[in-house]
């Protein structure tokens, strides 16, 4: 990164947070679609509308960063201002 271009106000790594998108699985229970957004959890399905955990959960810098709780602690906030 050049001096001239502004310091970006999170870190890259937490961008799915920072920025939720939904993402999708199938269903074990009638193969209809889970909706689980990037930030979360646990998700719903559409169709029978039982709650599951997130099967595949993307890695990211909270799990090896040695400023994660700093980090959780700074998005935390934002959320609730």
């Amino acid at each position: 990164m050049s001096n001239d271009q502004p310091r970006p106000k999170h870190c890259p790594g937490v961008s799915k947070v920072v920025r939720p998108v939904p993402e999708y699985e199938e269903c074990p229970n009638c193969k209809g679609t889970i909706e689980f957004w990037s930030d979360e959890d646990f998700g719903k399905c559409y169709d029978c509308g039982r709650e599951y955990p997130r099967a595949l959960k993307d890695n990211s810098c909270f799990d090896w960063c040695p400023h994660a709780d700093e980090c959780r602690a700074m998005l935390q906030k934002e959320k609730t201002s």
